[in-house]
């Protein structure tokens, strides 16, 4: 296994704001529906508990 390097934030791509905002573009929706599925499964408690923790 390869060892993990640190990137300094100067030394990230110049193309990293448009490349994640694509990312969340395209997976938006699949994102929705899978929290939604989660919120609607046995899983909610475990959602609620964590959003309890952040208030």
């Amino acid at each position: 296994m390869s060892k993990l390097k640190h990137v300094k934030f100067k030394e990230e791509s110049e193309d990293i704001k448009p490349r994640v905002t694509k990312y969340w573009t395209d997976r938006a929706d699949s994102f929705f529906t899978q929290r939604k599925h989660e919120l609607d499964s046995p899983k909610a408690y475990k959602w609620l508990s964590e959003i309890k923790k952040k208030r």
